[in-house]
């Protein structure tokens, strides 16, 4: 098992936004946890997953995401919710 590599798969992440770095974090995170799941199951067809980000006090966000994986006998959802974090004020 060691020589096999995760088959790289259509990845749609829907609500988003393109230029924020915390977005970013959440789009590579939410594909390093695809390779791990594509790690035990070789035979997922997509993944997809659905972001709610609501504005708290301070800048700070918190997103929740709706996840699904599609395989070829069936689909998985998750639901996970990501705690507040802080905007970079760097500039």
């Amino acid at each position: 098992m060691a020589g096999q590599e995760f088959v790289e798969v259509p990845v749609r992440i829907l609500g988003l936004q393109k230029d924020d770095i915390e977005s970013r974090k959440a789009e590579l995170k939410f594909q390093k946890s695809l390779q791990a799941l594509g790690r035990i199951h070789r035979d997922i067809i997509e993944a997809r997953a659905k972001v709610k980000t609501s504005l708290l006090e301070k800048d700070r966000k918190r997103m929740r995401f709706k996840c699904s994986s599609d395989f070829p006998k069936n689909s998985s959802t998750s639901k996970k919710k990501a705690g507040p974090s802080r905007k970079s004020s760097k500039g």
